[in-house]
């Protein structure tokens, strides 16, 4: 017997395997992406890492340090805003504790750079909200170029 044209012309539609994709419209911590809680916990620190990186690099009037702690204090200004549109609580930065310059303040400086950099390195791709996404690029490019430029003054093994 031979399959009446309706049943053959329901065989040939093809069989999806999965429903049609919602992704666009899903929870961002659903989709990898830092939520909220996590962020608003997570910039307080970020903010105090770019304090001590700023309070360390004023110590002295050269370019170098100076675009350093500049670009620290556009950090701090930039996170604060960010946990401000958060409704995260307002953030003082810490004081800073160390009073005395560290022995060596071109490889503390290399180290908290790689610290704040390895923070943003992990951060942005969670960031769902381009506008912020992009602050914190800027501001890791900013950090990268700093960190070579005290590679080339203390050498990369620092």
């Amino acid at each position: 017997m031979v399959p009446a044209r309706e049943e053959m012309e329901e065989r040939m539609e093809p069989e999806f395997s999965s429903p049609v994709c919602f992704a666009a419209q899903a929870d961002g911590v659903y989709m990898g992406y830092a939520g909220r809680d996590e962020l608003v916990c997570i910039i307080p620190s970020l903010i105090d890492t770019e304090h001590a990186l700023a309070v360390l690099a004023s110590g002295s009037a050269q370019p170098m340090l100076d675009t350093i702690r500049t670009d620290a204090e556009h950090g701090c200004a930039m996170l604060a805003d960010a946990l401000q549109r958060l409704g995260g609580a307002g953030h003082v930065p810490l004081p800073d504790i160390a009073s005395n310059e560290p022995a060596e303040p071109w490889r503390e400086l290399h180290h908290r750079l790689g610290t704040i950099l390895a923070l943003l390195h992990a951060l942005i791709p969670r960031i769902r909200d381009e506008r912020f996404r992009d602050q914190l690029a800027g501001l890791r490019d900013r950090h990268v170029r700093s960190k070579g430029a005290l590679d080339q003054r203390i050498g990369p093994s620092a």
